[in-house]
């Protein structure tokens, strides 16, 4: 059970995309060299969001309330998600439809259902922001060599409308760096586009169990 509360407090901080497949391309990082016209306006970036829903990051997170984050492996693919947590020495796979957490040491999956709406959906958070009447530009940072606009607008949040800095990458429209009110900082690194194979969802039906079933 321990290691379950572990899995559901970290993973609470995951920041993930979602959206519609697309072709595959060949695989290419996030570094900085992608054209980004400078005419272009802070909404025809974003809107670029949509189409980057394949790739591969690490997460990081700096907070005062909970649990930090380094380096934990996030992997993408259309409306589906793969989080490996060396934390607790288990990874949380979302298929599309169930949410499976997954223990290497029983080597068993354990059946959680749907846990849609439990974390930050960046594609949201980008039409959010695409949509928000107070989205204000407020400069331009490099980090990690990617080209970044600074913006600052109110997200929808479980509690309620918070407002929230956000470095969203000139090239690709995704936010890849994220500060609460609260001090909290939500940071992807290492991304790396058009990597992720679909047999990293896939998840055995034999090596299946219910929370029930795996402490009986």
């Amino acid at each position: 059970m321990k290691k379950i509360l572990i899995l559901i407090i970290v993973v609470v901080l995951i920041v993930s995309f979602t959206g519609c497949t697309e072709t595959p391309e060949p695989k290419t990082n996030e570094d900085g060299n992608g054209k980004a016209s400078s005419e272009e306006t802070i909404q025809d970036i974003l809107a670029k969001a949509e189409k980057n829903t394949n790739f591969e990051y690490e997460l990081y997170t700096e907070s005062n309330l909970s649990t930090n984050i380094e380096g934990t492996k996030i992997f993408v693919k259309g409306g589906k998600w793969r989080f490996e947590d060396d934390i607790s020495n288990g990874t949380i796979i979302f298929d599309g439809e169930n949410t499976y957490l997954y223990y290497y040491n029983d080597d068993v999956y354990i059946q959680s259902g749907s846990m849609e709406g439990v974390f930050f959906d960046l594609t949201d958070l980008s039409n959010q922001a695409l949509n928000d009447s107070s989205l204000k530009e407020i400069g331009k940072e490099k980090i990690d060599g990617i080209n970044t606009r600074k913006i600052e607008f109110n997200y929808k949040a479980f509690s309620g409308k918070e407002k929230v800095k956000a470095w969203v990458s000139e090239s690709k429209g995704i936010i890849i760096k994220i500060e609460e009110e609260t001090g909290t900082i939500i940071e992807m690194k290492n991304i790396v586009f058009n990597s992720v194979s679909d047999s990293l969802f896939e998840v055995p039906e034999d090596k299946i169990q219910s929370i029930e079933e795996y402490f009986s």
